[in-house]
């Protein structure tokens, strides 16, 4: 008697090896995720430091010049002054002069041009709803004031009165799929 089989398998079935290749997909589809929420937070922490790193820089230049009336974007972009990094900065100095953060933010600089309250805002453009909530959150050790722009300026944190940081504020200021603004306000 012959008992074997004349059908064996020799390979896997198609359903076989649909269910490997959906289950090869979730995972790599979660790594993916993974690693791009992980970047995403590299970027706010870099563009948190670079922001920390200005805000230092311009407080020396106040120091010296004895005002904000020359804290601008061209002026703390001048390679005497180097505010933020050169890898950052379009065109130093100029007019238009471009600087964006390790987030692709864009970064506006201004000073209140007075001698009397030394005070000096440096904005964030161009915020992505997705790092919106946490760029506000990581800045907010960083600043006395925070305003978030989404259809009209909130204040999100003020030293000078009694509002206190809240991430629920930040996050629902940071709603929509618009980018957002964020100002901060340095005193000297």
């Amino acid at each position: 008697m012959n008992t074997q089989n004349p059908k064996k398998q020799l390979g896997y079935t198609l359903i076989e090896l649909s269910i490997g290749l959906a289950i090869t997909s979730l995972v790599l589809v979660g790594v993916v995720a993974g690693v791009q929420k992980m970047m995403d937070q590299v970027n706010v922490n870099r563009s948190v430091s670079q922001i920390a790193t200005a805000a230092e820089k311009i407080r020396l230049l106040i120091k010296r010049d004895g005002d904000t009336s020359f804290v601008t974007l061209p002026n703390v972009t001048l390679p005497i002054n180097n505010a933020f990094a050169t890898s950052n900065v379009i065109n130093p100095g100029a007019g238009n002069v471009q600087v964006f953060t390790a987030s692709g933010n864009t970064v506006n600089v201004w000073g209140n041009g007075s001698s009397t309250s030394q005070h000096f805002r440096i904005q964030l453009g161009q915020v992505t709803p997705g790092t919106c909530a946490e760029l506000a959150g990581a800045l907010e050790g960083v600043t006395g004031t925070l305003w978030i722009n989404n259809n009209g300026w909130q204040v999100v944190k003020d030293d000078r009165s009694s509002l206190i940081f809240n991430a629920a504020t930040a996050r629902q200021f940071c709603r929509g799929n618009a980018v957002n603004d964020i100002l901060l306000e340095f005193l000297k």
